[in-house]
């Protein structure tokens, strides 16, 4: 199984949020966004800090593949 964030990001996208307004909002550090991003695995931790500041379900943020 491998882990996407397309749905994050789609949203940042969509809703006009910069990585470093992103950062700044959540206090996600901007390598961590980069890591998500990249669709690599990240703590948990983040992931909440990021659904709470732009009050979002995980499932709007994280998606789990399998391969």
């Amino acid at each position: 199984m491998r882990v996407s964030y397309e749905k994050l990001f789609l949203y940042f996208f969509k809703n006009n949020i910069s990585m470093l307004s992103a950062s700044k909002k959540s206090g996600v550090s901007r390598n961590t966004l980069l890591k998500m991003k990249n669709n690599e695995p990240v703590h948990l931790n983040a992931v909440i800090a990021i659904c709470n500041a732009y009050n979002l379900e995980l499932t709007d943020v994280i998606e789990l593949i399998k391969e």
